[in-house]
């Protein structure tokens, strides 16, 4: 990811860490299968 930041500016560490918690949506990163909760039924 960093090795090639100069080739593609539009994927950064800043921007996925970013979206990567919008979708965990307060999940434990650590966790193997983390995401956000499903929606109740």
């Amino acid at each position: 990811m960093d090795t090639k930041a100069d080739v593609d500016p539009y994927f950064t560490r800043e921007g996925l860490e970013y979206t990567g918690a919008m979708y965990r949506a307060g999940e434990d990163p650590t966790t193997p299968c983390s995401a956000p909760p499903s929606p109740p039924t």
